[in-house]
């Protein structure tokens, strides 16, 4: 994880109330945020949720399936760009946040990383419209990354469309 993604994670929890976290695409291959998270918020219930086992990982799950867990904090950093049917996910982001939402993407400035496979870019205007229908409180842009900081409100059949195969 980039010092910018880091940045903007430690930004965007400035002032919000302490609370259970869902981390979404936990598998810490090249840093994770839960020591950050502990450092801002204390010790708070944390759950990694990844598609395979690893560090990080508290729960295997598929985040474009049926999720039923609920926190008050939700993050996905640097996860969406590899996931095929990123509004299923998204939808999924949108049902488990009862707080806050934090997501980070890379731009079309990162080389594409196929771990597990690689198939989007989204700028920062993409994820203001993507999260248009809930209360953005945070929207940056730096040199390769986005981030969006946004609480619930959100039409969750709004982006429900056919899976792009």
């Amino acid at each position: 994880m980039t010092p910018e993604v880091m940045y903007f994670v430690e930004a965007a929890l400035a002032g919000v109330t302490p609370g259970a976290v869902l981390e979404f695409g936990a598998r810490n291959v090249n840093g994770s945020p839960r020591k950050l998270v502990e450092r801002i918020l204390g010790p708070v219930p944390y759950t990694g949720v990844d598609l395979e086992e690893g560090p990080g990982v508290d729960l295997v799950a598929d985040m474009t399936q049926d999720f039923s867990r609920r926190a008050p904090i939700v993050l996905c950093l640097e996860t969406l760009e590899h996931i095929q049917n990123w509004r299923a996910a998204v939808n999924t982001l949108k049902q488990a946040c009862d707080g806050v939402l934090i997501v980070t993407v890379p731009t079309a400035v990162v080389a594409r990383h196929e771990y597990p496979g690689d198939f989007w870019r989204f700028t920062r205007k993409a994820l203001g419209e993507i999260f248009y229908d809930g209360r953005v409180e945070r929207l940056e842009r730096w040199h390769d990354g986005v981030g969006i900081k946004v609480r619930p409100g959100f039409n969750l059949g709004a982006i429900n469309l056919p899976v792009v195969t």
